[in-house]
């Protein structure tokens, strides 16, 4: 697959993904008002926040992270002259935090669930 494809193919997922998103979060969060309202906040809050909250957490940093690092990287090799190596560096530092944010976030819940 040549970068071009790689890259509407990651254009894809990203749309896909943030098209769900908004429905995943506000239901986790709803299921975790409900579950605190029931007084069963013990196993079953790990539980709706591992299947709806942490996973568009992640994602949405990873995805984002990526994107910038991705468009970011793809214009500065484009870029002949020094127009856009600020602003394409500043993108792709953006970009590295948002990424090891997500995962320091992801291990860290990895960690949390083995008990460590």
């Amino acid at each position: 697959m040549e970068v071009s494809a790689k890259y509407r193919w990651f254009l894809h997922v990203y749309g896909i993904f943030h098209r769900w998103m908004p429905g995943i979060w506000f239901t986790g969060c709803g299921l975790c008002l409900l579950v605190a309202m029931l007084g069963r906040t013990e196993p079953w809050l790990e539980v709706v926040c591992l299947v709806t909250i942490y996973p568009v957490l992640v994602g949405w940093l990873l995805l984002n992270g990526m994107g910038m690092l991705w468009s970011a990287g793809r214009r500065m090799t484009r870029a002949g002259g020094k127009k856009y190596w600020l602003r394409g560096t500043l993108a792709v530092m953006i970009g590295l935090v948002f990424s090891l944010s997500g995962i320091a976030i992801l291990v860290a819940i990895i960690r949390l669930m083995m008990g460590m």
